[in-house]
C-alpha cells in the first residue's frame, strides 16, 4: 500500500525483495531468485513475512486422512 517514492521518502532506500521460500531452503541460491518466489515489499512488511516464511519453511508437511 505504499509506493515506490513514498518507500524511499520514508525509509531513505528503494523497495525490499522478498523470497517467499527462503534462499537456504535451495541447494543453489540462484534457483530462489525465479520470479515465481519473489515479491516487492515495504520495509516493514518485509521483517513481518520473512518471520511467516522461516516458521513456515521449517514446519514439517503433515497429512490427513
Amino acid at each position: 500500500g505504499i509506493s515506490r517514492e513514498e518507500h524511499y521518502e520514508q525509509f531513505g532506500q528503494d523497495l525490499d525483495v522478498h523470497h517467499k521460500i527462503p534462499s537456504r531452503k535451495f541447494e543453489r541460491v540462484d534457483d530462489a531468485n525465479f520470479l515465481i518466489n519473489l515479491v516487492t515489499t515495504c520495509r516493514s512488511c518485509h521483517g513481518k513475512l520473512d518471520k511467516i516464511s522461516r516458521r513456515e519453511a521449517d514446519r514439517k508437511p503433515t497429512i490427513s486422512v
